[in-house]
């Protein structure tokens, strides 16, 4: 059996009450420093003392570890936005340049279609470009052309803006983790620690 319980059963039993609660690690820590500090004699104000020394001392390094790390992966996260969002407008690009691509390919098919169709009505004594069927054919052919252009632009301008709102909507996040980071400061964080530690040993809690 420990020798402090033994001397000090109160104050062991509370101490072995607190470790086993039910709050986190920190919190027990901080419930077993006050109870060994409670033990009388020159040993719970010694260790009383060196407990509040180091938490002065690591404390503002603790906080300002963590709001660095907090501020880094909020700049990391607003940089892969910044990415995605790139991404995204250089597709909408793409899209935008393979619907005219693909509507130049229309227009010369076409015009390769009304060349043929204009040598088969001469190689056949038919008036080129005169009226009735002859010129109804050659009409067909620029009407098609017309519709699949139409339709080809149509569907790279939807595809363009789609891929164009989602590049925003990653900028927007990309601005928000920038604002969420640009507000964390290491130096305030760990400036504030301190503080609340030396007003906490100022003003010590009535146990």
């Amino acid at each position: 059996m420990p020798s402090n319980q033994f001397f000090y059963p109160s104050s062991y039993a509370q101490t072995q009450g607190q470790a086993t609660g039910t709050g986190s690690t920190s919190e027990a820590i901080d419930a077993n420093a006050n109870a060994m500090g409670m033990i009388p004699g020159g040993f719970g104000t010694g260790f009383k003392v060196g407990y509040t020394a180091g938490n002065i001392l690591t404390g503002p390094f603790l906080s300002y570890r963590a709001a660095k790390q907090e501020k880094r992966s909020l700049q990391m996260q607003a940089d892969i936005a910044n990415l995605q969002s790139a991404s995204y407008h250089t597709a909408a690009d793409d899209a935008k340049r393979a619907g005219l691509n693909q509507a130049a390919a229309i227009g010369y098919q076409a015009g390769q279609a009304k060349s043929s169709a204009k040598v088969r009505q001469a190689a056949s004594g038919v008036r080129v470009e005169g009226s009735g069927s002859s010129a109804e054919v050659l009409t067909s052919i620029d009407i098609s052309k017309e519709m699949q252009i139409n339709q080809v632009i149509a569907n790279s301008v939807a595809q363009s803006w789609g891929y164009r709102r989602t590049a925003v909507d990653y900028s927007n996040k990309a601005l928000s983790y920038e604002c969420a980071a640009n507000g964390i400061s290491p130096w305030a964080a760990a400036i504030t620690t301190l503080v609340g530690s030396l007003t906490s040993v100022a003003s010590p809690s009535k146990e």
